[in-house]
């Protein structure tokens, strides 16, 4: 695991126990995709959300996320990010639903 995830990791794992690289290989699918398929992924079980930032991952809140996880029921989590120009990052993290 990358040392950047660090902070983020230690934030989600108080929601979500369970960090899985399989996973993470899908966000980075997903973060390299010009296809938007989160709605497919959601009816089957998966959870994705996506944030563009101009910070590194360690500056970045995610703020906004935790009203978005808070109904959510998952087992699993993975994440990943890609540079989109410039500064702008996207995050893009994928969860395992219930």
């Amino acid at each position: 695991l990358a040392n950047i995830w660090k902070t983020y990791i230690l934030v989600v794992n108080s929601v979500f126990k369970k960090y899985q690289c399989e996973l993470e290989r899908l966000s980075c699918s997903i973060a390299n995709s010009f296809y938007d398929f989160t709605d497919q992924l959601y009816g089957t079980g998966y959870y994705v959300l996506s944030k563009s930032s101009n910070k590194d991952l360690v500056d970045e809140k995610f703020e906004d996320w935790q009203a978005k996880l808070t109904n959510v029921t998952a087992t699993r989590f993975g994440c990943n990010k890609y540079e989109d120009g410039g500064n702008s990052k996207v995050y893009v993290c994928v969860f395992r639903l219930v």
